[in-house]
């Protein structure tokens, strides 16, 4: 889903800067398929209105020639989207199991007071954060959202990333119990935090005026990224929480006292949901 929105995500910008109309159907395509992998890819929605909003062209006619393309695609993209998330509701009524996708993990099925209760699931953010993209990348995506591109300079879309963090904090309010059972909903701000996190790199980088610190700064960076890709994931909590540990060390066990032409079978203890 992730990659399917945002390869949509970039022929919408390719058709916004040489408004060729095979990037737009392109985008529209790609888009719809993403969104009927997984809905959550709506969030999406918050940087791609701001993009249009800042690339439309000033000029009347060119604009209405836009946005006439622009919503017409957004319906070709949505109608079957609506179709396909309205009959999975009817089928999760009208068929055994009776179940529909993350049921019950929205703030509106227990209730806002329900979820204030218990933290808002704040307390098991951290390690979900650690687990999925470890302190450093969060750490310089904190420095990004800080410090965003200059105003003025080559880019007209320093809040893009801004916008699409913005959308998985809306996404969180309303299904954070939701994001907490099924972790990998958070993936969709992936792209996000690494926009972020380049950013903040920059602006580091760019603080270290001196040639001495600018060397300093790149023997960090490579020594990070040395501890990160070089160490067992045992060594490194303080960068991310490995997922499934346990299962790792008996994978590592079973494959020391196991020959090649053993049949192994065992149930993992994590699946899916660490």
């Amino acid at each position: 889903m992730v990659s399917l929105v945002i390869t949509s995500l970039w022929m919408l910008l390719v058709y916004l800067q040489d408004r060729r109309i095979s990037y737009l159907w392109w985008s529209t395509v790609i888009g719809t398929l993403g969104l009927l992998t997984k809905i959550s890819g709506l969030i999406a929605g918050f940087p791609v209105v701001y993009m249009i909003l800042s690339l439309l062209p000033g000029d009347g006619g060119t604009r209405l020639r836009d946005l006439i393309r622009l919503t017409t695609a957004s319906t070709v993209m949505l109608t079957p989207v609506i179709g396909y998330y309205v009959w999975a509701i009817h089928v999760s009524h009208a068929y055994p199991p009776y179940h529909v996708a993350a049921a019950n993990n929205w703030v509106w099925d227990a209730g806002f007071e329900t979820w204030l209760k218990a933290g808002y699931f704040l307390p098991s953010l951290t390690s979900i954060a650690k687990l999925l993209w470890g302190v450093p990348l969060l750490v310089l995506a904190f420095v990004g959202l800080l410090f965003p591109p200059a105003k003025g300079g080559t880019t007209t879309l320093r809040w893009f990333f801004h916008f699409w963090l913005l959308g998985g904090f809306i996404f969180y309010a309303f299904g954070a119990r939701e994001l907490w059972v099924n972790i990998w909903n958070f993936h969709i701000v992936d792209p996000a935090l690494a926009g972020l996190a380049a950013q903040g790199l920059l602006v580091t980088g760019t603080a270290l005026t001196s040639e001495r610190l600018h060397l300093l700064g790149r023997a960090v960076v490579i020594l990070v990224i040395a501890a990160t890709h070089g160490l067992e994931m045992s060594h490194l909590g303080w960068v991310y929480l490995p997922h499934a540990h346990h299962g790792y060390e008996l994978g590592a066990a079973l494959a020391r006292i196991s020959r090649p032409s053993d049949l192994v079978v065992t149930v993992a203890n994590s699946i899916a949901i660490p």
